[in-house]
């Protein structure tokens, strides 16, 4: 099976792995920080979402715009939760 992947699908499926345990890994550290929560389902966005080094150097409409996509990827969860 590896034999059909060039360094470019390679690099490309590194990228995916790193991406998921490194959401993986926030998840992890929040359930730490708040032991008293029970986090029964986990929404996350489908796209990447912005970075910042420093996180306090977002900008107000930045974190506005942040809340917004994910005021709306809940929606869209509960409306799919729903459906089934």
């Amino acid at each position: 099976m590896s034999s059909i992947y060039n360094s470019f699908g390679i690099l490309e499926r590194t990228f995916e792995v790193q991406n998921y345990y490194e959401r993986m890994f926030g998840i992890l550290r929040a359930k730490q920080a708040h032991p008293e929560v029970n986090f029964r389902h986990i929404i996350g966005p489908m796209r990447s979402m912005p970075n910042k080094i420093i996180p306090l150097e977002f900008t107000k409409k930045e974190v506005e715009s942040q809340i917004n996509l994910g005021v709306q990827d809940a929606l869209n969860y509960i409306t799919q939760y729903k459906e089934n």
